[in-house]
């Protein structure tokens, strides 16, 4: 059997006398020793306080103490090895590992012995990465396979609702909430799945190019950012800018719009400017350099702090070639690094230069694109009923899939339509608009 490593857990209850009562994992029945009275916790209970010690602890260094409040009470965990409960030795992972069969060792140093215990049947099916309890000093520790990667996490998380998805370039489906992310494969299978997000009001998520997870919301001004193989958290980018700032950067507060772009770059609306940042948050030019007026000169844009601008908001109908200037909208790019601007009446295309390619009416917000450059999006088809129209790569919109629910869209690159039902009932449909299993 595998060494593994341990994370200790300690789970804390507030009872309504105001007395702080530890508990030992898995106890049903907890009585507070001040005022006798009973706290029963259930098996959905007990997944709710273990759960972000499995997900999130396998990444802490070493160490490193975490807290979660849940309900009445709180979780806190850490890396650390087990303490011998009299000696205070740590006890080496092989020596756990040797003794989970048996349901106990001893301390190879003063032969102190400690317990092991499977994990309960009833909550064995939501952590598989999670084989059993060890109990030595005043706390309990988990014993866990060595796959640390948050990759392995496959616990069960139950979707209130769905408030966003969106596709990598492998295909890969993101699906996310305020307090989740999970990452599914092509065929369907969990990839990872994060917890604890806590992003708030109307969460958002897009795919940068080298692959990791952009996560904001239209409360937060800086975007997180997760790997995209496990799940990690990476780092933030942007945030509140300074005052002596003579360049806009990533500052996100209200924006609806964001979409990354193949060269790494990052494309967002925000205070009716069109802005792109680099990959790491500092502001660029929204286009390159080009040609302009009788002579043709060349025009190059000047960077600005971001700020309310005078200028009167443009439609996305009356955009022209080289946009900065637009009403509050949605916005995606396809493979080739084109970039649509969408609201509720319009879409409008853009080439990599800048240059207008076509502005088309769809009475609807976008949805995704795939790698060919069409567009999809819902479109009312009589009550409670929709249909997702297309958009070809020149602009000629027609209708793909004729008669669902509504719900979130996200699209694969090969046109493979996700749609995700207020009811967290996820639908999947082929490139022809054809029904999936």
């Amino acid at each position: 059997m595998d060494a593994g490593f341990s994370i200790s857990i300690q789970v804390q209850l507030e009872c309504p006398c105001d007395k702080t009562v530890w508990v030992v994992p898995f106890q049903a029945d907890v009585r507070c020793e001040l005022c006798d009275q009973a706290m029963m916790i259930d098996a959905p209970t007990w997944r709710a306080y273990i759960e972000p010690a499995v997900l999130d602890g396998p990444d802490l260094p070493d160490g490193e103490c975490r807290e979660v409040a849940i309900g009445n009470g709180k979780v806190v965990f850490d890396r650390v090895g087990v303490e011998c409960a009299e000696c205070h030795a740590i006890i080496e992972q092989d020596v756990i590992a040797a003794a989970l069969a048996t349901g106990g060792g001893a301390c190879p140093g003063c032969t102190t012995a400690f317990r092991t215990r499977p994990v309960p049947p009833e909550l064995a099916a939501a952590f598989p990465a999670v084989s059993h309890l060890v109990e030595a000093f005043d706390f309990h520790v988990w014993h866990v396979p060595e796959r640390r990667a948050h990759v392995q996490r496959t616990a069960t998380y139950t979707w209130g609702a769905i408030d966003a998805a969106t596709c990598d370039r492998d295909g890969n489906l993101y699906l996310m909430n305020r307090d989740a992310v999970a990452c599914l494969a092509p065929d369907g299978t969990t990839r990872w799945v994060r917890t604890q997000l806590a992003l708030d009001y109307e969460p958002r998520i897009a795919i940068a190019a080298d692959g990791s997870v952009l996560l904001w919301a239209r409360t937060r001004v800086e975007a997180m950012r997760l790997s995209g193989v496990d799940g990690t958290r990476l780092d933030s980018i942007g945030g509140l800018p300074s005052p002596h700032a003579t360049a806009h950067s990533l500052a996100l507060g209200k924006c609806r719009g964001l979409a990354t772009d193949p060269d790494g770059s990052i494309v967002f609306i925000n205070c009716r400017r069109l802005l792109r940042c680099a990959a790491d948050g500092t502001g660029i030019a929204t286009w390159p350099p080009h040609k302009a007026g009788l002579f043709g000169r060349t025009v190059t844009e000047k960077l600005r702090p971001l700020a309310m601008d005078d200028t009167e908001c443009v439609s996305v109908s009356a955009l022209k070639d080289y946009p900065t200037i637009v009403e509050e909208g949605h916005v995606l790019i396809d493979a080739a690094g084109r970039l649509y601007i969408g609201n509720w009446g319009h879409v409008a295309c853009f080439d990599r230069t800048g240059k207008r390619v076509y502005v088309t009416p769809t009475n609807a917000h976008l949805g995704g694109v795939d790698a060919s450059g069409r567009i999809y999006y819902f479109r009312d088809a009589g009550p409670h009923r929709y249909a997702i129209w297309r958009l070809s790569p020149t602009g000629e919109p027609a209708i793909h899939i004729p008669d669902l629910e509504g719900g979130v869209l996200a699209v694969a690159p090969d046109g493979t339509v996700f749609v995700a039902n207020s009811e967290s009932k996820l639908r999947r449909y082929a490139p022809d608009g054809t029904p999936r299993s």
